[in-house]
Order: C-alpha cells, then structure tokens, then sequence
C-alpha cells in the first residue's frame, strides 16, 4: 500500500529534524496499534542516517547485543565489544555518536521498558539532559498503550515529564482522507464504497490497506472478506476490521 494521508506529521518531523544541529530533540508517537506508527517514522527517516530499534519482550542484556549488532551495521564506529550490557551503556554510545554524526533515533513500542527495567527512563532522562546540547539526534519515541504512554511522557512525577519537544498522537484517516485515498485507487466518486469502508474500517490504516490490497470495493466483495475473518480460525481476534 502506498503512504497515505500523514502530510502534517512529516512536514513537523521534517522541521523538527532541521534544528537537531542546535540541540537534540524529543519526539513522541502514540496511537493505537495498526494506525501507522512505525511506517511514518521509517518512511519519515528514509534516506536519512537513522537508527531503528525495537523493545521486544526479551531480558535486558539480550536486547542490548542485539541493539549493538544494529548499531555495527549503521554506523562506522569503532569495534564494540560485547561489555555493553545495559540500555544506559547502549543509549550512552549513541548519544556519543550523535556528538559528531546527526541522525534519528527510533525506539519502537518504549513502554516495555516498564516490565523488562522501569530504571531506564532514568537513566534516559539523566543521559538526555547531559547531552542535550551537544548531540545532534532526533530521538523519535513510539507506544500503542495511551495509558502507558501518557504515564511515562505526561505524568509529572515521572522522569521523562516535560521532555518531549513534541507529543504526535496519530489518529485514523478521516472521511476526507479516505475519499482521497479511493481517488487515487479510481473509486472516489462512489458514496457507498466510501460509506462502506468507513464504516468497516473506522479509518485505520491496516484495515483500509486489507481491503485495498485485496482490491474490494463492490459491497458484495467487501462483505465476502469480511466473511473470510470469521472463517479463518488463525485469525486473531484483534485483527479484525473496526466494529466487529
């Protein structure tokens, strides 16, 4: 499916990245899962230095030798050894290497950090204000839970309140960005099939891409796939489409 309908969110980003020479900066992605989260940021970051990293449900020092694989891949730097154990040791050498070489820093699905080491926002916020003036990174920060989110990034008594340059929530397309999206498929002009995949897709982006990529738009094609999530039992149930 091609991008669709996030202008304003890369333009800011875009803007954003255009300071990061002065100081390092703060951006936060929240939105629920399959509203496009990681596809703007690696679309947003796309020929430009960047760094994607993704907090998976693993014991701490695994992630960090898989984070310093990553970072061997993108960056020219010198031989790591395997001694870098913690997110603080891992974040830290990024934040080095930010000093001499500006470019965005991805971490995807942050909140897992509160069941694998609640102390990394800690240490994100020491490292971040000792650095922030002299790396050069944009540091793009994405979670699918509000609570969490809204916990880690806005609650005052958290370390990581008030850093956040900016705060995007994503939200699904609305009725004039879906109408663009079935222009550009050849469809736009049809009131029902607009109605149709509003209604079933309530804007979500993953939804919207299903129905596209299966190339649906006639109510009885539309209907048919939707019979198919009901039929196939591997289908989780939260991977159907809005309202079910």
């Amino acid at each position: 499916m091609d991008f669709y309908g996030r202008e304003q969110e890369l333009a800011l980003l875009e803007k954003i990245w255009n300071t990061v020479e002065k100081k390092a900066r703060m951006v936060v992605i929240t939105g629920r899962r399959r509203i496009g989260k990681t596809l703007l940021s690696l679309v947003y970051s796309k020929g430009k230095l960047h760094l994607y990293l993704f907090i998976s449900k693993k014991y701490e020092i695994l992630l960090c030798q898989e984070f310093v694989k990553q970072i061997k891949g993108v960056f020219n730097v010198p031989v790591i050894g395997e001694e870098l154990k913690t997110f603080r040791e891992v974040f830290t050498l990024l934040l080095e290497i930010g000093k001499t070489l500006p470019f965005i820093l991805i971490i995807d699905e942050i909140q897992e950090f509160l069941n694998i080491n609640s102390s990394i926002f800690s240490d994100i916020q020491e490292l971040w204000d000792r650095y922030l003036s002299e790396s050069k990174i944009q540091l793009i920060m994405m979670g699918s839970i509000y609570s969490l989110m809204y916990r880690i990034f806005e609650d005052s008594k958290e370390p990581l309140f008030g850093r956040a340059d900016r705060i995007i929530q994503l939200k699904p397309f609305t009725i004039a960005q879906l109408k663009s999206i079935l222009e550009i498929n050849g469809r736009g002009n049809e009131a029902n099939v607009l109605f149709n995949y509003y209604l079933l897709t309530g804007g979500v982006p993953k939804y919207v891409e299903q129905f596209l990529t299966e190339g649906v738009f006639e109510e009885n094609a539309i209907l048919a796939t939707i019979c198919t999530f009901f039929n196939t039992k591997t289908t989780p149930i939260n991977n159907l489409p809005h309202g079910f």
